[in-house]
């Protein structure tokens, strides 16, 4: 009989379990969603749409769900599938326009969200589309720092976890892990993250090492996260950040903890610090080099909006004068990781900033008055990815840390070692100067253009005395052209390769120049029948064309000397040609101006074949009526002298001048791309006041509220107060 029982009792089980509806999971999800328990709310979203619920809502909550537990990349598919079902949430365009981004689709990032700003219909959200779509374009225009960073993962350090934000104890290393069995953390699915300590085993390779948990006893609890700690100038004093433990007694959100240093080398109990916004989140804390400023991060109210930079004087034990370290830096996103570097620089992160995607690893440093007001610097695509990197932080001049959640690491977040190589720049320095019969001139806005193989590198034109200044890299095959109207183009071939290097010196920065000197040669235009005249430089001095007795077929040899002219017509978009045939004088006049028009057109054909439009080429035969040498009529000549006379020459017939126009439009370009770079700003300046708007009003309600707090508390006491009186 109990046999009978238990086994109904199960049976019911399995019915009511495979009983609960869509709504029961909708319904859960959204209240785990509500509390901030993301990886919970997830799989029963994924349960809802599964059995019925609204797919739309489900997907939204899911890719929600995962932007906000830094998983944007992921959310990609989620975001998707809402805008394919036409979607209410308009902001699922701007965050699906972002995880595109993260996932390194640059291009279809920006088509996207162009697209949308066409068609949206919120004009906030719109306008922020907006902006990120003219950042994405700025990617490219990033530059290159002489100054690149060699990675490596410090797979010594990183487990399967998340392993991040490294400082220095002594000759130990401190970070954050997420290892091991621990408590769940809802809000990830993942454990909570403790401190812990890493030991070189050597100190000289520091290859590998032993990782240990920090002082459980006073700073790691169960169900807190512990992380991005930082140490005083004589490491007697650590800040940390530790969350909330979920309890209502317990603090709102990520505050700032210390803990000093006891005689008997243990760490006392942490307390928290007075500068902490108890209805903030407060983290990223690092002391400066001389240990006498915290900065650190918080989205407390009356900042520029998300997470922002403040400073915080240390003295005398007490942290004071929290100051925001202003808009240069702070901006409606989030900038986080803050770590000063001796080379005076301040190192932060950034998801607003021009990036690769998610946080990039940005610096700056002061000005004279000592305000970071000077230009933020993108640390690079030698260490910044689409993905997240940030907390970078220097062992000394060449070596470091930072954090990378990249792919094909150890875990999630994990540490990776630096090296800082600073390569030298490599540049052509050069001078353009135009050829005549009589003179040699320095040009000024000559065009100029480098390409590498079929593609252009970059445009540019030359300055009043004719000179120009273009960047280019080692070991790398140039093609430059230089162009100016009624001049033939001139054409630089060249490599930096080490024997050239060895050559040169280099300048006062680091930095290599090659020098060089391109000659552009006058073009003189001739009239039907005139010979061409003879040019000094090399590049037009092409070969006369021969044929066989009697024949208008081009030979082998005559077809290289044709290609020639098609690479120099090619070269010289403006010009058009003649090319005249002739022969020798071994047959009647008339046969002869019959072949030699053939043997023209047999040349011209050829061209033309290969690209060349017809209308720049004009084939004439002149028969034996421009012979070069005394092989007329009834003289005795060889065979080689009368080769001679069987020629195909050319000339120049008309130069169409474009290379003026093209600087106009190019400086036409310039200009749109500065105003557009001013509308960039305009636009950034824009959504961030409307943020400084929004924040002020939230605070003038909180104020509000705390005013009303402040006049109900007064009241009670005044009862309290009259109470006890009436008593007594």
């Amino acid at each position: 009989m109990k046999i009978k029982l238990v086994i109904s009792f199960l049976a019911l089980s399995v019915v009511m379990y495979s009983c609960k509806t869509a709504s029961y999971y909708f319904n859960k999800a959204e209240k785990q969603y509500a509390q901030g328990e993301f990886a919970f709310a997830i799989e029963n979203y994924k349960q809802a749409e599964g059995k019925g619920a609204d797919a739309v809502e489900c997907n939204y909550k899911i890719a929600e769900s995962l932007r906000q537990t830094n998983q944007l990349a992921e959310s990609a598919p989620y975001y998707k599938k809402v805008i394919d079902a036409g979607t209410i949430h308009e902001k699922s365009y701007y965050y699906y326009g972002l995880a595109l981004k993260n996932l390194g689709k640059y291009y279809d990032a920006s088509q996207f969200l162009k697209n949308y700003t066409k068609t949206g219909s919120n004009r906030a959200i719109m306008k922020r589309a907006k902006l990120e779509y003219q950042k994405i374009d700025q990617i490219d225009n990033i530059p290159d720092s002489r100054t690149k960073y060699k990675i490596e993962n410090f797979t010594a350090i990183n487990s399967e976890g998340d392993d991040y934000g490294v400082a220095f104890m002594g000759n130990k290393l401190v970070f954050a892990s997420i290892r091991g069995e621990s408590k769940t953390y809802a809000g990830t699915g993942s454990g909570f993250s403790d401190l812990y300590t890493f030991t070189y085993d050597d100190a000289t390779t520091k290859a590998t090492g032993f990782v240990k948990k920090f002082d459980e006893n006073n700073i790691n609890l169960d169900y807190t996260h512990e992380a991005e700690p930082t140490f005083s100038s004589d490491g007697s004093i650590m800040v940390f950040a530790r969350s909330n433990d979920g309890s209502k007694k317990g603090d709102k959100d990520v505050m700032l903890y210390m803990s000093k240093l006891q005689p008997d080398g243990n760490w006392s109990l942490p307390t928290k610090l007075s500068i902490n916004d108890p209805e903030a989140w407060n983290g990223c804390p690092k002391f400066s080099n001389d240990g006498k400023t915290l900065y650190f991060a918080s989205n407390r109210d009356k900042g520029r909006g998300g997470i922002d930079l403040y400073s915080a004087e240390y003295k005398d034990g007490q942290f004071l004068h929290v100051k925001n370290l202003g808009s240069n830096i702070n901006t409606y996103g989030n900038e986080m990781f803050p770590y000063e570097g001796e080379d005076g620089f301040l190192y932060f992160a950034s998801d607003v900033h021009v990036s690769y995607g998610g946080l990039d690893i940005f610096k700056t440093e002061k000005d004279e008055n000592g305000k970071f007001t000077k230009e933020i610097i993108n640390l690079g695509k030698t260490i910044n990815t689409p993905f997240d990197e940030f907390g970078i932080i220097f062992e000394n001049k060449q070596n470091g840390f930072f954090t990378s959640n990249r792919p094909n690491g150890k875990g999630g977040d994990d540490i990776y070692k630096f090296k800082v190589v600073v390569e030298p720049y490599y540049f052509l320095e050069a001078i353009v100067k135009g050829v005549s019969r009589d003179t040699t001139l320095l040009i000024e806005k000559a065009k100029l253009t480098l390409k590498l193989g079929d593609s252009v590198i970059t445009e540019d034109f030359t300055d009043s005395i004719g000179e120009f200044h273009l960047k280019i890299e080692k070991d790398k095959k140039y093609t430059l052209l230089a162009q100016k109207d009624n001049y033939f183009t001139g054409t630089l071939d060249f490599i930096v390769d080490d024997k050239l290097i060895a050559t040169l010196t280099k300048n006062e920065d680091g930095d290599y120049v090659v020098p060089e000197i391109i000659n552009l040669e006058k073009i003189e235009v001739v009239k039907e029948g005139e010979k061409m005249p003879t040019y000094s430089l090399t590049k037009f001095n092409i070969n006369d064309i021969y044929y066989d007795l009697g024949k208008s077929e081009i030979r082998p040899d005559a077809a290289v000397e044709l290609e020639k002219v098609i690479i120099f017509l090619n070269s010289n978009p403006g010009i058009s040609i003649e090319l005249s045939s002739h022969t020798d004088s071994r047959d009647t006049d008339e046969n002869n101006l019959a072949l030699s028009q053939k043997r023209a057109e047999a040349a011209v054909n050829y061209i033309i074949g290969k690209g060349i439009s017809e209308s720049r080429i004009v084939a004439k035969g002149y028969g034996e009526s421009k012979l070069l040498n005394k092989c007329a009529d009834n003289v005795d000549c060889t065979e080689e002298e009368h080769q001679a006379n069987r020629r195909t020459e050319i000339a120049v017939t008309q130069v169409l001048n474009t290379i003026e126009q093209q600087r106009k439009e190019y400086e036409k370009l310039k200009l749109e791309e500065e105003l557009e770079r001013k509308r960039l700003e305009e636009l950034q300046n824009e959504i961030q006041e409307e943020e400084d708007e929004k924040q002020q009003e939230e605070s003038k309600e909180k104020d509000a509220e705390y005013q009303e707090y402040l006049k109900m508390k007064q009241k009670m006491e005044e009862m309290e107060k009259k109470y006890k009186n009436d008593k007594e």
